[in-house]
C-alpha cells in the first residue's frame, strides 16, 4: 500500500551494555494535503518537520495517534523526524500535494 510507511529501527541503550530494541512507526496518509497521523509503539513521541532545504518548519510535542494539521505548509517534499525523550528514533519523507 503506497499510503502506508512503516519503519523499523535499532538503537543502543546504556554506556557499558549494548541492547538492541526495535520499534515501529507509521505515518499516513502519504501523500497528503491537510493532515497526517503518526502511529508508533513509542510512548511519547515528538515530531519535527523539515523542508527540502533543511529548515525546521513545524514541531509538535505529543504527536502520537492524532491528526497533525499541515494546511499551512506548501506543497512539496518534507522530512518528518520522530523523537522521544530527546532522542531521534527515525525519519520518514512526507509528500504534501
Amino acid at each position: 500500500n503506497s499510503a502506508f510507511n512503516e519503519n523499523y529501527c535499532n538503537f543502543n541503550v546504556g554506556s557499558s551494555e549494548i541492547k538492541k530494541a526495535a520499534f515501529y512507526f507509521t505515518l499516513h496518509p502519504n501523500p497528503t494535503r491537510n493532515y497526517f497521523i503518526l502511529s508508533s509503539d513509542l510512548k511519547y513521541t515528538d515530531i519535527r518537520i523539515y523542508d527540502a532545504i533543511g529548515q525546521e518548519v513545524m514541531s509538535k510535542q505529543g504527536a502520537f495517534e492524532q491528526e497533525i494539521d499541515i494546511r499551512n505548509l506548501e506543497s512539496g517534499l518534507y522530512l518528518v523526524k520522530i523523537i522521544e525523550n530527546g532522542t531521534l528514533f527515525g525519519s520518514v519523507r512526507l509528500i504534501i500535494e
